[in-house]
């Protein structure tokens, strides 16, 4: 395991519980920002979990940290679900970028964590945790994480297919963080809206084509659809999906 670039500042969501049943879950996810000279031992001690804990569930994302990323510290597995919104909406998925045209910039690394600046992303998860379609506790994952929901939480579809609401993610299924990938939300088939990069003094959210963005010549893109059967099992089962850690499992859910 190479040496994580990290140090802690732990931060999670309070939640109220809804009965005592509840109670005995956890209210949120522990998270750990990370920063410099820190290893998976270190983290580990800190936290009094386990390496084996912190590689489980930060799978998709422990092999390239960076200062500024975050890694779940507490147990996923026993965390209760909580939704913005009890029925999912494309709509609200797609205005949670049109609200913040002109008014965020993208950053990445320590800066792609909201509030002010997203990367493109983290501006992705965050919509569908607005829309309704992840919990609120979710870690924001990125293109790779994305990958791992495929045939789960995302459906592949062909480029012919795609409608409002979509999600495209551009890059090689076995490296597409940082500047090798790219992602964001389909408005119909000759545009798209995304957390873009052109230079440092024109990127934000933007409504461009496809070309340059989703489309690059030599790099593969992935269209897919959000699963919302996929969604409701989810939802029924009252199961948390970690972002960042693999799947679990792949075909059917676990009973409780």
């Amino acid at each position: 395991m190479k040496k994580l670039i990290c140090a802690i500042a732990a931060s999670a969501l309070l939640l109220t519980p809804m009965n005592d049943a509840d109670a005995k879950r956890y209210k949120t996810i522990r998270v750990h920002t990370v920063q410099s000279n820190d290893t998976v031992t270190s983290i580990a001690k800190k936290y009094n979990i386990t390496p084996a804990n912190v590689k489980k569930w930060n799978a998709l994302v422990l092999d390239a940290t960076y200062p500024g990323d975050r890694l779940v510290t507490s147990n996923p597995n026993k965390t209760k679900p909580i939704y913005k919104r009890s029925v999912p909406s494309k709509d609200v998925m797609v205005q949670w970028f049109y609200d913040r045209m002109g008014k965020t910039r993208y950053q990445s690394y320590a800066g792609r964590w909201g509030k002010d600046t997203w990367d493109c992303s983290s501006a992705v998860y965050a919509a569908m945790i607005e829309a309704g379609y992840l919990p609120k506790q979710t870690v924001l994952g990125d293109t790779t994480t994305m990958f791992a929901q495929e045939n789960r939480l995302f459906i592949p579809i062909k480029k012919k297919d795609v409608r409002y609401g979509d999600i495209f993610v551009l890059g090689s299924k076995v490296n597409s963080r940082g500047a090798l990938g790219h992602t964001g939300v389909i408005l119909n088939k000759n545009q798209i809206i995304h957390m873009g990069y052109k230079t440092a003094y024109d990127n934000g959210i933007m409504i461009t084509g496809y070309q340059g963005f989703a489309e690059k010549p030599g790099v593969p893109t992935y269209y897919y659809r959000i699963n919302e059967d996929f969604v409701k099992k989810i939802k029924a089962k009252d199961v948390f999906e970690n972002s960042l850690g693999k799947p679990v499992f792949k075909y059917k859910l676990p009973s409780r």
